[in-house]
């Protein structure tokens, strides 16, 4: 690039292509693409192509923000860049507080795209859905709520009118699941399984917490058995903890134990295998989240462990640690909660609000009901306290293992 920059050889846009072969750092690949004299891209597509390097590097943020300078007032006079967009929307949809964004972004390649770029289009549609079904999740309204819910659902509609897409199908059985329409999502899952010939992990991943949903533990085990024996090891971590967790619905702990010695034999045997160059990193990064995951883990377990014996403010404590691990882990609010209501009644107003809070990030955890239940009971009101009860019962009745 220095080369071109001094006019000792021409611009080729090969260039681009080999300093992207050559493996370079994202963050130098992006340096790269600043170093561009004008002309050679417009502004759309060097802020498109610094967006997707920042994307590549892990900076979701800075790639966003760089899209937005794209799509922001002062371009509103030029025709969108539709790749731009549509990473804008892809962006969004992969983080709770950016989902208005992320319809908006949608939106735009929608109106904007024409025949030519159906695949653009049916991309918007998927992203759309996903920013809707957050935006609910993260709204403070109750009619907002239910309106965005619909939205997403009909936005699943359009998208998947007169085609056979198994990635709209998943979708769709995803939301439904989140919605509990649990028949609905089994049906879509099995559609998306048809399509797949069976041999989609995430399929099955998505199947079994359906299944549990409808309290039929033994039949999800099972379909855990089927993916195990048919996917790769990277999944089965995941299928092996949820088979754990299926058998400790059951009430076999033994069995559970001895599932759980597999799965560490897994992760033992996994770590031993040697990795270098590129895998060498990206293991770096999973140890990285793995590590975030076993603090929170830890600081979940220290304060049930305090709990149980009664040391209330040492159990605060340690739900506040995995609450700065992860904010938003709507367990350890409803456990702050309860803990707290335990400890003093003058703790009701801030119990309450903790409560309300982890409704806000998920309207369908019955724990968090069943408190405010007894919250209302503590303060007197009877016939509220009851409602809750009744919502908490109900949402138990369909609550699967694990999170969908």
């Amino acid at each position: 690039m220095e080369k071109v920059l001094h006019s000792e050889i021409e611009w080729d846009s090969e260039i681009m292509d080999h300093l992207t072969l050559l493996g370079l750092a994202f963050e130098s690949l992006a340096e790269h693409v600043e170093q561009a004299l004008p002309g050679i891209y417009t502004r759309a597509e060097r802020c498109y192509f610094l967006s997707l390097c920042c994307s590549a590097a892990g900076q979701n943020e800075a790639a966003l923000n760089v899209l937005k300078k794209v799509s922001g007032c002062s371009e509103a006079k030029s025709k969108p860049h539709l790749p731009s967009v549509l990473v804008g929307a892809k962006l969004c949809s992969q983080d709770l507080k950016h989902a208005r964004e992320g319809i908006e972004f949608a939106h735009k390649v929608i109106d904007v795209g024409s025949h030519r770029n159906t695949h653009f289009i049916g991309q918007a549609h998927k992203f759309l859905v996903v920013c809707y079904g957050n935006a609910a999740r993260t709204s403070l309204s109750d009619s907002e709520r239910v309106w965005f819910l619909g939205e997403s659902l009909n936005s699943l509609s359009r998208a998947a009118l007169g085609k056979e897409d198994a990635e709209l199908m998943f979708s769709f059985g995803l939301e439904n699941a989140k919605q509990r329409n649990l028949s609905a999502a089994f049906d879509n899952v099995m559609s998306y399984s048809s399509m797949e010939a069976g041999s989609s992990g995430r399929g099955w991943k998505l199947l079994a917490p359906i299944v549990s949903a409808e309290q039929r533990f033994k039949d999800a085990e099972t379909i855990v058995d089927l993916a195990l024996d048919e996917t790769e090891r990277i999944d089965q971590f995941e299928l092996l903890r949820l088979k754990t967790v299926l058998q400790i619905a059951q009430e076999r702990p033994k069995h559970a134990i001895e599932t759980y010695r597999m799965l560490l034999a897994l992760i033992q045997a996994q770590r031993e295998q040697t990795i270098t160059g590129q895998k060498l990193r990206n293991e770096s990064l999973a140890r990285f989240g793995s590590d975030l995951y076993e603090a929170r883990v830890m600081a979940r377990c220290r304060s049930v462990l305090f709990e149980a014996q009664e040391l209330y403010k040492k159990a605060v404590i340690a739900f506040t640690v995995a609450l700065s691990i992860q904010p938003d882990f709507v367990p350890a609010i409803v456990a702050t909660a309860a803990v707290l209501l335990k400890m003093n009644r003058q703790t009701l107003p801030i119990v309450r609000s903790f409560l309300m809070n982890a409704l806000r990030l998920d309207p369908m955890n019955h724990e968090a009901w069943w408190i405010l239940g007894l919250v209302s009971k503590v303060e007197g009101s009877i016939q509220q306290a009851a409602d809750f009860f009744q919502a908490a019962h109900e949402l138990k009745m369909s609550a699967p293992v694990q999170n969908f």
